[in-house]
């Protein structure tokens, strides 16, 4: 694709796997600074890290959720929050009285992807195996 606008060209990745991903001329973490919307994001991920639709349905419904309790796209610890609901039962978080219905939603939708979401600060919404996601969920507790 000769005339596309996306073009990665991969160097030394860090741990996360981005540092020296390029897009049209732009370092990822420059690119991701500025404002773009989430259409846009979501089809960069698909591209270059290969979200799977099961992840993006549980993307977007945790997305919708943040929506509903706090009128923000993603709000910060929201990966948190909706796990120790998918834990511990029914929660309160922001406005919103997360339901049984909810979880177990969740739940089936994290099982169905085999991770979680959370938000990365260079690239944004970003899948984790569910075992890595375990891992980060215990060790924030301690």
């Amino acid at each position: 694709m000769p005339n596309d606008p996306l073009t990665a060209s991969n160097k030394s990745l860090d741990a996360s796997g981005t540092s020296g991903l390029v897009i049209d001329n732009l370092p990822i973490a420059q690119l991701s600074r500025r404002r773009v919307n989430s259409t846009v994001r979501h089809f960069f991920l698909d591209r270059f890290f290969r979200v799977t639709p099961e992840a993006k349905q549980l993307m977007s419904y945790m997305s919708a959720l943040s929506e509903e309790a706090y009128c923000a796209e993603w709000m910060w610890g929201l990966e948190y929050a909706l796990w120790k609901a998918v834990l511990d039962g029914q929660l309160k978080y922001g406005r919103l009285e997360i339901t049984p219905e909810q979880i177990t939603k969740l739940h089936a939708l994290s099982k169905a992807c085999g991770g979680w979401i959370v938000f990365d600060d260079v690239i944004g919404e970003t899948f984790i195996p569910q075992e890595q996601w375990e891992g980060m969920y215990e060790s924030r507790d301690k």
